[in-house]
Order: C-alpha cells, then structure tokens, then sequence
C-alpha cells in the first residue's frame, strides 16, 4: 500500500518574482498601519 503524495508544482521564476513582490506589499502595508497605530496611540497619551 503506497502512500505516496504527488509532487507540487514547480514555480516558475516568473510566478516566484511575482509571489516575493506581493509578500513585500503585504508587509510594508503592515509596517505602515503598525506606525499609525503608533503615532495615534502616542497622540491619544499625550493629551
């Protein structure tokens, strides 16, 4: 009885260049809503 899994796909460099400029998208939206959510709770402590 074999178990075995098929192999995935290969990516293509073409679809691994679009996956790691997606990835960084992604990741600088993140950073950027950290920084507001930052700066706004600062705002909110100081007054």
């Amino acid at each position: 009885m074999a178990d075995e899994f098929p192999k995935p796909p290969q990516i293509t460099p073409e679809a691994e260049r679009i996956r790691r400029r997606r990835s960084m998208a992604i990741a600088l939206a993140l950073g950027a809503l950290v920084v507001i959510f930052y700066a706004v709770s600062m705002v909110k402590t100081i007054r």
